[in-house]
């Protein structure tokens, strides 16, 4: 039986075919985990563990997860989550108030260049909300109080 099998498999071009491309995809794959992880053969180790422990690929993408993390903890966008994490009431008027401020003022400026020409009403209510922003950023504890107040109230009136 093996007799026959084997006449089958010299024999048959297709079959040698996947067998020379078996053997190809072999020699690639122990060149890319010798240039990924120098010193270390297939033999030795796994692919799984050539790959994670030695490697320069690995190392790259270690490292820069390492300073995104330490970029994260100085930058202004951490400051800026932990206030909106944060349980206090003034520090959630003081974002909310920064990004109204933000937007009002991205969407003035592209109405401007891009937009189509905007009426009275349009500027009249981008200047409200940018007032009333500003007023919220300068004395967000005030604002804070008032809302609290006003929900405690309001929850009061419906019982």
């Amino acid at each position: 039986m093996n007799d026959t099998i084997e006449r089958c498999v010299n024999g048959s071009l297709i079959i040698r075919g996947v067998a020379v491309a078996v053997r190809w995809y072999r020699w690639m794959n122990q060149r890319l985990l010798a240039g990924l992880a120098p010193g270390s053969t297939l033999a030795d180790r796994g692919p799984d563990a050539a790959l994670l422990t030695d490697s320069r690929l690995v190392a790259i993408a270690d490292r820069a997860a390492r300073a995104v993390q330490r970029a994260w903890r100085g930058s202004v966008s951490c400051r800026v989550a932990d206030a909106c994490l944060a349980s206090d009431p003034a520090s959630r008027v003081f974002l909310v108030a920064s990004a109204a401020i933000s937007a009002v003022t991205t969407h003035a400026l592209l109405s401007l260049a891009i937009g189509p020409p905007v009426g009275w009403i349009g500027w009249s209510a981008r200047a409200a909300v940018f007032t009333v922003a500003v007023a919220a950023v300068s004395r967000p504890r005030a604002f804070a109080t008032a809302w609290t107040q006003a929900r405690i109230r309001s929850a009061g009136s419906r019982r």
